[in-house]
């Protein structure tokens, strides 16, 4: 909640007659359908419309169960705020210029939120919030809004999740803004089973749990901005006000104080008033004080509690009095408010801002001289390598050396033989048959002839018009009929007639026809109840008959179709004619030969020998059985060479190149380095408060429900109150 709203409604309090306070428009009890008068969280509800943070989520329903996203959270806050607007881009990429969000990331409201929560650099505004999320973005704006206190008992309370059986639910991310939320109620237990107290925080936010946490938020914001005030109001005083100070008896046993600032306002029970010096036995002079009676009184021995059944609160001894402190809450009722006529104002449409505008150094790149041209010599030894150059040869003879033994070896010969052709079927000779062979031939029956066809002309129906379509408006009038209408309904008239009646005096009732015995039983009854007993007889009219009258009707005219007119559309008029499409014609038609296919003879049946060879079989015959064969092998020798004294070598450097000197010349060495023609420096460009002209509508004469005041929850004093006490 805006904090300017509480400094005007307080100013309207003290300004205005009667506390007529600063006007609340009160939220329609039937405004939404999903939201009865009668439903426990309908206060919440009405304080965010009315403060215009929340509204309907379509036509006539607040939308209580509905799933918030990251985008209705964060816009909800940013109304809360003031809808603070932002000069510059969201680091988001899909809310660049969406003011709600770079509000929250100017506020932090962010912070703390587990790893991952944004991904690619995008916000996603539709993406839904869990109750966890919201306690710690609600917790964000708390610290940045510096209002209400946010190290609690709660957040220091290790025990204080132990109430809720799914606490361990709770992330350690989360832990501290959730116990500061349940602290402040602005997280609760939710769901339907009334054996579980759980937070369910994982679970979706809902728009009715976020209006309920944003309005207790802003109770707690009036309540500390209520208590502020108070004190600044009461300081303010006290330096400009009567005797505010101590009993001037600073040694003896009176220690009360004399008065709280507020000489003569009219409330002598408030401790309001001129001091009084005490008597110096415990006992002040009440000037004043034992009613609830107004003047200037003052409460040195009495604390200004009289009337509520202490007549003497002095101390004695050294005993300090303990001071009272205060505890404001906003205080409704409805109030008076006069006609108001429409006027012209300056709506505030955006606050005056200063824009700082940072201008990054100005500069050039030169190059700069590292390091002067200049020639390098190189002196390069010689070149060459290290030889092995033989000084005395090895020195040796050949041997015959055994290389394999003599050995016999066995070889084992498979047997040996060839193959022969062997009859397996004698040669034999085949008789087949064949049979006489056709083929089909054609025989002319009739040679190919011409015929001339002769055509009759062609003739075609078709359409002639003999009037072309056309459109014709034809008026009809209304149409209907005649019915009875009942002009007077049919109604029974009484007849009354006048008669002598016996009443009783007491009660009127109606005894003509009692027997005496009864007459005096009813007396009786209302002498013993207290009353006044006996009869009297009186003329009244009485119902003797009915005469009945029937209803009076007459003919009217009831309209089945209004008048009407319709517009009919002709078709063309015509008729059908023979037209002439193709003149008579002879058609010569040259007919194909005709005959038919007969089966002629081609080759007579015959039959065919054929002589089939003998048939033979290669198949191996044997000429020598396998035999093994020992063979023997004599012993291996090899020439090989016996050194008798090893060759000497000698390791010599031998000089391919000899050494030279080189002279390498070696450019000046330069760097790019940046020259700052200007530093870096700060511009503040300031936008002055743009307003528009707008019509206050005028307001009749009525009572609203508003702020009157600032009432102390212990003793109910009233702060700003109907009887204008500041």
């Amino acid at each position: 909640m805006k904090k300017k709203l509480v400094i005007a409604l307080l100013a309207s309090c003290m300004v205005c007659q009667g506390a007529v306070g600063s006007t609340a428009l009160a939220m329609d009890a039937n405004q939404y359908v999903d939201v009865k008068k009668t439903d426990n969280f309908f206060e919440y509800i009405e304080k965010v419309t009315d403060e215009g943070i929340m509204d309907a989520e379509k036509d006539g329903e607040f939308g209580v169960e509905t799933k918030m996203t990251r985008g209705d959270v964060i816009d909800t806050l940013w109304k809360l705020a003031g809808k603070p607007a932002k000069n510059y881009t969201s680091k988001f990429e899909d809310a660049k210029n969406v003011d709600a969000v770079t509000m929250a990331e100017d506020l932090e409201l962010f912070d703390g939120l587990p790893d991952g929560f944004f991904t690619d650099g995008k916000f996603e505004a539709d993406k839904e919030l869990t109750r966890e999320e919201f306690a710690v973005i609600l917790y964000n704006y708390a610290k940045a809004d510096k209002l209400i206190e946010m190290d609690t008992d709660a957040v220091a309370d290790e025990t204080i999740l132990d109430a809720f059986d799914d606490k361990d639910q709770v992330d350690d991310w989360s832990k501290t803004a959730v116990k500061w939320n349940i602290g402040y109620t602005f997280l609760v237990a939710v769901g339907e089973d009334a054996e579980k107290n759980e937070l369910k925080i994982d679970e979706t936010v809902t728009k009715g749990q976020v209006a309920e946490a944003v309005a207790k938020y802003m109770s707690e914001v009036e309540k500390v901005e209520a208590q502020r005030y108070f004190e600044e109001t009461v300081n303010s005083e006290n330096k400009g006000n009567g005797n505010a100070g101590t009993n001037s008896n600073k040694g003896n046993s009176n220690k009360g104080t004399a008065n709280k600032g507020n000489s003569n306002k009219g409330n002598t029970n408030k401790g309001n008033g001129s001091a009084t010096v005490d008597d110096g036995n415990g006992n002040g002079d009440n000037a004043g004080n034992s009613g609830a009676g107004n003047g200037a009184g003052g409460n040195t021995g009495n604390a200004g509690n009289t009337d509520q059944g202490n007549t003497d609160q002095g101390t004695d001894g050294d005993k300090e009095p303990e001071e009272h402190v205060h505890k404001f809450v906003p205080k409704y009722d409805w109030v008076h408010v006069d006609e108001q006529e429409g006027y012209w104002y300056d709506k505030l449409v955006k606050e005056a801002y200063d824009e700082v505008i940072k201008h990054d150094e100005v500069g050039h790149m030169e190059q700069q001289l590292v390091k002067e041209a200049w020639d390098e010599i190189v002196k390069h030894p010689e070149e060459g390598h290290m030889e092995n150059q033989l000084v005395s040869p090895e020195e040796g003879h050949f041997e015959n050396q055994l290389v394999k033994e003599a050995w016999d070896e066995v070889v084992k010969h498979p047997e040996e033989g060839h193959y022969e052709d062997v009859l397996i079927k004698e040669a034999w000779d085949e008789v087949v048959h064949h049979d006489a062979e056709y083929e089909k031939q054609w025989v002319v029956d009739k040679e190919a002839w011409e015929e001339t066809v002769h055509h009759d002309a062609v003739y075609e129906n078709k359409w002639v018009v003999d009037k072309e379509a056309w459109t014709e408006t034809v008026n009809h009038p209304e149409e209907g009929h005649y019915e009875d209408v009942v002009v007077t309904p049919a109604w029974d008239e009484p007849v009354y007639e006048q008669q002598i009646r016996t009443v009783c005096k007491e009660c009127g009732q109606d005894m003509t026809g009692w027997s005496q015995k009864d007459l005096s039983a009813h007396s009786k009854a209302h002498v013993l109840a207290g009353g006044n007993g006996g009869w009297k007889e009186v003329v009244k009219d009485v119902l003797v008959d009915t005469i009945h009258h029937p209803a009076v009707t007459e003919k009217k005219w009831i309209v089945d179709q209004e008048a009407w007119t319709e517009t009919i559309n002709h078709p063309e008029e015509g008729h059908y004619e023979n037209v002439l499409v193709s003149e008579a014609w002879d058609e010569i038609v040259k007919h194909p030969e005709e005959g038919h296919y007969e089966d002629v003879l081609i080759k007579e049946a015959w039959d065919e020998t054929i002589h089939h060879e003998a048939e033979y079989e290669q198949q191996w015959v044997v000429d020598k059985e396998a035999w093994e064969e020992t063979i023997h092998h004599e012993a291996e020798y090899e020439e090989v060479w016996v050194v008798d004294k090893e060759a000497v070598y000698e390791e010599v450097w031998v000089v391919d190149k000899e050494a030279w000197e080189e002279t390498i010349h070696h450019e000046a060495e330069y760097e790019d380095v940046w020259v700052v023609d200007q530093e870096a420096w700060e511009e503040t460009i300031h936008h002055e408060a743009e307003y528009e002209k707008t019509w206050m509508e005028p307001v009749a004469a009525h009572e609203e429900w508003g702020l009157v005041g600032f009432e102390c929850e212990d003793c109910h004093w009233v702060v700003g109150g109907p009887k204008n006490i500041i």
